[in-house]
C-alpha cells in the first residue's frame, strides 16, 4: 500500500478534488467546513485550466478544430446527462415556464445554452422585463418586474463552463503570444475590474463571473506552465512540503482566517490565490505522472456538475416525506459529496474513459500550432 502511494502520490488531482468539495460545502453547509469559499475554488479551477490548456496545446493538437472537439467531448457527455436529469426533476413544466417569459429571444437563448453548454455565463447578466431582454447590474437589486435568466439554468454551476469554453475558443490564438503581451492582458483585466468596482458593478454577477476579468486567472495558469522549467530547477525537497501546505490551506482556509482574526474571508483570498499559483507547478511536478492522482482529480468535474442534482433530490424527499436532511449538519454535506463522487467515478469508468480513448486517438502525436517557448 505504502509503495503504491509512493509511486502514485496525490497532489494536483487531490487539490482539484478538494476544490470541487469546497463548492459542494458552499452549497450545502453553514460554515461547519472551513474549506475555501466556492467562488475562490472556481477561480482556482480557472488557473488550473489555463495551466493544462498551455500543456496540451504545446504538443498535442495540429489544429484548433481538433482542440475544440476534444475539449467539447470532455465536458459535454456528463453535462448533458445531468442536464436531462435536471429537466426531469424540474419543478413544473420547464419549457412552459420559458414560454411564459414572453420573450422569444430569452426562450431561444436558454434552450440553446442549456443544451449546448455555450454562453451559460452570459445568462447571469441578463433578465427579462416586460418581454424584453435586459442587462442587470446585480442579482440583488434587479427591477421587480425583471426575471433573471440565471434561474432557468438547468445546472446552475455550469455557468463556469461558459467561461471555460470562452477561454478554449481563444486559447489556440492568445497562448501563442509572448509573455509581455499576456502580462499586459492580465493588467488590462485588473484595470477593468477596478473600473467596474468604481462604476458600482461590485456585486454578483460582475464581481467574479465576468469573462473579460476572469481571463486573467486562465492566463496566469498558462504562464505558470510555460515557465515550468524554472520550477523543475528547485530542490525536490520542496515538492512534498508545498503540496501539504496548499492542501491544508485549502481545507482549513476558514480556520486560518479566524486565527488571523480577519473581519472578512475576502481579505485572505488574494493571499491564497498567490500561494496557490506558486504551488501549482510544484504540485504538477510532484504528482503529474500519478494514475491515482489523475483518477481522484478527474472526479472533480463530475462532482462540480452533479452535486446540485443530489441537493434537489434531497429537497424533494424532504418535501414529500417531511424529513429534514439539512439538519444533519455534517452528514448532509458529506453525503452529497460522497454520492456526487460516486456518480462521477462511475461515469468516468463506464463512459468517459471510452470517449477519452477516441479523443486521444485523433489527437495523439500531432504537432502543436505553436511552441511552448515562443
Amino acid at each position: 500500500m505504502f509503495k503504491y502511494l509512493s509511486n502514485n502520490p496525490l497532489g494536483i488531482g487531490l487539490i482539484r478534488f478538494l476544490l470541487a468539495s469546497a463548492v459542494v460545502f458552499t452549497h450545502t453547509s453553514n460554515g461547519e467546513f472551513k474549506f475555501v469559499p466556492g467562488s475562490l475554488a472556481v477561480e482556482s479551477f480557472f488557473v488550473i485550466s489555463g495551466f493544462y490548456m498551455m500543456l496540451i496545446l504545446s504538443g498535442k493538437y495540429a489544429s484548433a478544430s481538433d482542440f475544440y472537439l476534444s475539449r467539447y467531448l470532455r465536458l459535454f457527455p456528463f453535462y448533458i446527462l445531468c442536464a436531462l436529469l435536471a429537466l426531469v426533476m424540474w419543478d413544473g413544466n420547464f419549457f412552459k415556464q420559458l414560454f411564459d417569459l414572453d420573450s422569444w429571444a430569452a426562450f431561444a437563448f436558454l434552450v440553446f445554452s442549456n443544451f449546448t453548454m455555450l454562453f451559460q455565463d452570459a445568462a447571469l447578466f441578463l433578465g427579462v422585463g416586460d418581454g424584453n431582454l435586459e442587462l442587470i447590474k446585480s442579482f440583488y437589486d434587479a427591477p421587480q418586474n425583471c426575471v433573471l435568466l440565471k434561474d432557468f439554468l438547468l445546472i446552475p454551476p455550469a455557468w463556469s463552463l461558459g467561461t471555460e469554453i470562452s477561454f478554449y475558443i481563444l486559447a489556440p490564438f492568445i497562448l501563442k503570444l509572448r509573455d509581455r503581451t499576456l502580462i499586459g492582458i492580465i493588467c488590462a483585466a485588473l484595470f477593468l475590474k477596478a473600473a467596474l468596482v468604481f462604476a458600482g458593478f461590485n456585486s454578483q454577477p460582475w464581481n467574479y463571473r465576468f469573462f473579460p476579468v476572469e481571463i486573467l486567472f486562465f492566463i496566469v495558469g498558462s504562464l505558470l506552465y510555460r515557465h515550468l522549467k524554472f520550477f523543475k530547477t528547485l530542490s525536490k525537497k520542496v515538492l512534498l512540503p508545498s503540496t501539504l501546505l496548499i492542501v491544508l490551506f485549502t481545507a482549513f482556509f476558514g480556520n486560518v482566517s479566524e486565527f488571523l482574526n480577519l473581519a472578512k474571508l475576502s481579505y485572505l483570498m488574494p493571499v491564497y490565490l498567490i500561494f496557490f499559483a506558486i504551488s501549482l507547478p510544484m504540485l504538477f511536478i510532484y504528482s503529474g505522472k500519478s494514475k491515482l492522482d489523475r483518477t481522484v482529480g478527474d472526479m472533480s468535474y463530475g462532482i462540480y456538475i452533479c452535486h446540485v442534482l443530489f441537493i434537489r433530490l434531497g429537497n424533494a424527499i424532504d418535501a414529500k416525506y417531511g424529513t429534514d436532511f439539512k439538519s444533519y449538519t455534517y452528514v448532509y454535506p458529506l453525503a452529497i459529496l460522497g454520492l456526487s463522487a460516486l456518480a462521477a467515478y462511475c461515469f468516468n469508468v463506464l463512459i468517459q474513459d471510452k470517449i477519452d480513448k477516441f479523443r486521444w486517438r485523433f489527437a495523439k502525436g500531432k504537432i502543436s500550432p505553436f511552441n511552448e517557448n515562443s
